[in-house]
């Protein structure tokens, strides 16, 4: 990407182009994207790399996705509860509940509190029989009720978006 005149590409610009490329499925074209922001001195934030974990992840990458968030950590860039949300959200999605259930457990013992989404798709999980151990939500009983009648509310055929 070139600036014209006083007008240089930051870290909004990039973060909006490679969500675009993301969305595109053109992979590629991202990560070369991420690399000239990196070289021209512009550091990416949580953002970027929620975007391309994102992308990789949605179009079948997952070992790609898993390692831009391990570059993630390694540039001590810290998850954020979007972060955590995300994850969780795919891997319910894939059915691999042990890792959803990990990532709510390290998400909670890095302080980092659980949002409504995260607690909706554990109880849709819950209730769809994804969740053999119930045990580590009981702590959120009350919370996970209502978010219960709200998925009844917001997905009355329990499919999540």
């Amino acid at each position: 990407m070139q600036s014209r005149g006083n007008c240089k590409p930051n870290l909004v610009i990039y973060n909006t182009i490679i969500n675009s490329l993301c969305k595109d499925s053109l992979l590629q074209q991202p990560m070369d994207l991420f690399s000239a922001m990196k070289t021209k001195g512009i550091q990416p934030d949580v953002v970027t790399y929620n975007t391309l974990v994102r992308g990789f992840y949605n179009s079948g990458c997952r070992e790609e996705a898993k390692g831009v968030l391990t570059e993630m950590l390694k540039s001590n860039i810290a998850p954020t509860v979007e972060t955590y949300s995300m994850l969780v959200d795919m891997f319910c999605k894939d059915g691999n509940v042990k890792e959803a259930q990990a990532t709510l457990q390290l998400m909670t013992h890095k302080g980092v509190t659980p949002n409504i989404f995260i607690h909706c798709l554990m109880a849709c999980a819950k209730v769809h029989g994804w969740v053999r151990q119930w045990h580590y939500l009981q702590i959120w009983r009350t919370k996970v009720l209502s978010l219960l009648r709200y998925c009844h509310l917001q997905y009355p055929y329990g499919q999540l978006v």
